[in-house]
């Protein structure tokens, strides 16, 4: 996968140097576990794919959705051995840690820093008081111009690039779930044609898959990365539609609709920072209310 220019200069520069506690951070999709594990095998010096096997090497990983402060006594044991070199820990999702665990970890930052060295891989920052002790390395989504220069076929899936908010890893698990690529082109193709009110019926359509099995959440065929995707291109079509509403031109690549006679300035502005917000809350949350995504959806689509 690819990075941004910046943040492979921040790894590359960091690979030469001596290991350190750092936090990896930013959205999912962005090659950050990738790089962790390229970072530690270079401290290490060994093959990333030699790592599991490798008793100065250390990876925590959620379990059942969470990182435990129990797990926190694993890293102090790796931390006891003192190898020959420092160990290395990486602790994978460190956005789900309990305050109890990042508190926890202090301790292990502050008098163990001679021994391990911890890289956090992170969809958030962290508590000012983790972050602080550590190097912090923000991962950069690419923006859509930049992935859209570099795909192949980038025209056929113009859907997936707006979906993947510029983060290349969640537009490949976009192009690999064909019935996911299909929905959200279809969903964009429908929105670019509406001519009145009355299409916004077939768009909600469209959607008829969203509904679940049981009653309060949006169904196992639809997970919480595909749900943000999905409001991640609403957030993008209401970006061009207010850009052009303006006189100005947006994505060069990205295709006239009718869309735009149904909207005034004011309302297009007003609905992109309402799914903006939505994009965020569904971060937070991990998977949206079936009130929250179906509200959002009534509201942003000119239905009568």
């Amino acid at each position: 996968m690819q990075l941004h220019e910046e943040t492979k200069k921040r790894i590359d520069n960091l690979c030469r140097k001596e290991p350190r506690n750092v936090i990896l951070y930013g959205p999912k999709g962005l090659g950050k576990r990738a790089q962790a594990m390229y970072l530690a095998g270079a401290w290490i010096g060994v093959e990333v794919e030699k790592l599991d096997i490798h008793p100065d090497f250390l990876l925590l990983e959620p379990q059942d959705g969470i990182l435990r402060s129990e797990q926190a006594e694993l890293i102090r044991h790796k931390a006891e051995f003192c190898p020959e070199k420092k160990a290395v820990c990486i602790v994978d999702g460190a956005e789900l840690m309990t305050p109890e665990l990042q508190n926890k970890l202090l301790k292990v930052l502050e008098d163990a820093a001679d021994l391990i060295a911890i890289i956090f891989v992170s969809a958030a920052p962290l508590l000012d008081t983790v972050m602080s002790r550590c190097v912090s390395v923000p991962f950069i989504p690419f923006g859509l111009n930049q992935l859209y220069v570099q795909e192949e076929s980038s025209n056929e899936h113009i859907a997936a690039i707006m979906a993947s908010d510029g983060c290349p890893g969640i537009y490949d698990k976009i192009i690999a779930e064909k019935s996911m690529d299909q929905l959200l082109t279809d969903f964009l193709s429908e929105f670019l044609n509406l001519q009145d009110a009355e299409g916004s019926i077939k768009l909600l359509s469209l959607t008829h898959s969203l509904r679940e099995k049981d009653r309060e959440y949006l169904p196992d065929a639809l997970e919480s990365w595909q749900l943000t995707a999905f409001l991640c291109l609403c957030k993008h079509l209401y970006w061009i539609l207010s850009m052009r509403l303006n006189g100005l031109p947006g994505y060069e690549w990205f295709p006239d609709g009718k869309v735009q006679n149904l909207y005034s300035k004011e309302k297009a502005e007003q609905l992109y920072f309402a799914v903006t917000e939505a994009v965020e809350l569904s971060k937070r949350k991990g998977r949206f209310n079936k009130n929250d995504f179906l509200g959002l959806l009534i509201k942003i689509l000119p239905v009568k």
